[in-house]
């Protein structure tokens, strides 16, 4: 068994769009892209688990927004060695992903670019143009064919079943890295932006459930299996994809962001 982790190196993203589910639009023009010494640190306390890391996902916000890329792409595949290390963007910086070929191409990293229906004759033309950059690309139609998921969080959808633990995909494909903790998902990693968009409209309680930390020198594998295959936060009480399996909740069609409480939560 192995483990799938993403990891946001900037929060902020140059594409708001609706019903983002990692809250990007809601990321103040404040905040700052991570630093090389937040990301060396939160990478070599996972690199403890090298092994079994199958995938390292590299995210955002917009990772082509990050001004040191390609060290982060040099510094992510020194401690994950033998990992599947990707970079997931929306592919609107052409110019960028020209700039860190290099380092895409020396370190084995595979990009994967959002197809969003910006030019809705040819939502592909951007694939098409970063490919003839880098060849090593893999296009995920995310918005074109199910539009954007919407009210993925609610006041109360009942508590979680252990059977809708198991068959949610955020927890198995998601597991997200911040600030040396391991959460079960982007979600849970990035719920503060909600919460502090709308101070006091979002009933759902941030408690230790949602994470595991790395700083602990006693963690095992075996106990990341275990967060993975068990663990109840409150927010899971609360999701629409525990309930619907991932993948699989209400949809509405792409479009910029309107920053209204609704596009991501339901009283």
């Amino acid at each position: 068994m192995l483990v799938n982790v993403d990891y946001h190196i900037i929060d902020k993203c140059n594409l708001k769009c609706i019903g983002c589910n990692h809250f990007c639009p809601l990321v103040p023009d404040s905040n700052k892209p991570k630093s090389i010494e937040q990301i060396t640190a939160d990478l070599a306390l996972l690199s403890k688990f090298k092994d079994h890391v199958q995938t390292l996902g590299l995210l955002g916000g917009e990772p082509l927004l990050h001004p040191q890329l390609s060290r982060i792409c040099r510094i992510s595949r020194y401690f994950f060695p033998n990992s599947e290390i990707s970079i997931t963007t929306n592919g609107l910086l052409v110019n960028r992903v020209r700039e860190i070929k290099e380092a895409i191409e020396e370190f084995n990293i595979q990009l994967v670019v959002s197809v969003y229906p910006i030019n809705r004759d040819n939502p592909y033309e951007l694939v098409d143009r970063i490919r003839r950059i880098v060849p090593n690309v893999q296009a995920w139609d995310y918005a074109t064919t199910n539009g954007m998921y919407i009210n993925e969080l609610s006041d109360s959808t009942g508590v979680a079943t252990q059977e809708e633990i198991n068959n949610c995909v955020k927890r198995w494909r998601c597991n997200q890295l911040k600030d040396g903790k391991l959460y079960i998902c982007h979600y849970a990693a990035q719920l503060g932006y909600l919460k502090d968009a709308f101070p006091g409209e979002i009933n759902i309680n941030e408690d230790d459930q949602m994470y595991l930390d790395l700083n602990d020198d006693n963690l095992t594998i075996e106990d990341i299996y275990e967060f993975q295959r068990t663990t109840m936060p409150d927010i899971c009480n609360h999701c629409s994809d525990a309930h619907y399996g991932g993948y699989m909740g209400p949809t509405q069609p792409w479009r910029k962001s309107d920053l209204q409480l609704n596009e991501w939560y339901v009283k």
